[in-house]
């Protein structure tokens, strides 16, 4: 959700429904964000969260335009359990306009949702970049676009992302 049209002051939730496909207990998720503008690790108000419950995080790398951090789980989810749910929030600023995921492995599912003020055109393009050469591919798609009060939500589904992919959203 873009809270600031003027600084593109961006909202980002994510959610990750995780299933344990390896032979051992997996006790925190690592992940990183990144911006176009460079903010401290304190400004992001950062939350990782099960269920409601936040986690405890710790940072990893902190550059002005990378952060990485682990967040620690309360308890392990074992090999072969599915149905654990985390979310994941943040601000950055994106004066780009754009936002790109890289797809974790064994994704079966990517939905990206945009909350555009009306006063920015929708006018949303969705690319796939090759992480190995960067090689940016349109990608041929329709958008769902829903007309809300003041602003539009633009949804984007694919239900088998490429994991040599990265999948960038531009408005």
């Amino acid at each position: 959700m873009i809270k600031n049209p003027v600084t593109m002051l961006t909202h980002h939730s994510w959610i990750w429904e995780v299933i344990n496909k390896s032979s051992t207990l997996i006790g925190s998720i690592s992940y990183f964000v990144e911006g176009d503008v460079p903010r401290g690790f304190e400004q992001l108000s950062l939350h990782v969260r099960e269920n409601n419950n936040e986690l405890e995080f710790e940072t990893n790398l902190d550059l002005p335009y990378r952060k990485d951090f682990v967040a620690w789980l309360k308890e392990p989810i074992i090999s072969g359990q599915a149905g654990r749910r985390f979310t994941m929030e943040y601000d950055w600023e994106e004066r780009d306009r754009y936002y790109q995921y890289d797809v974790p492995a064994h994704c079966n599912l990517l939905r990206y949702i945009l909350l555009l003020p009306k006063e920015i055109p929708e006018n949303v393009k969705i690319f796939k970049i090759n992480k190995e050469t960067g090689e940016k591919i349109s990608v041929e798609t329709k958008l769902n676009i829903t007309d809300l009060r003041s602003k539009h939500e633009v949804t984007w589904t694919n239900t088998s992302p490429e994991q040599s992919y990265a999948y960038r959203v531009e408005w």
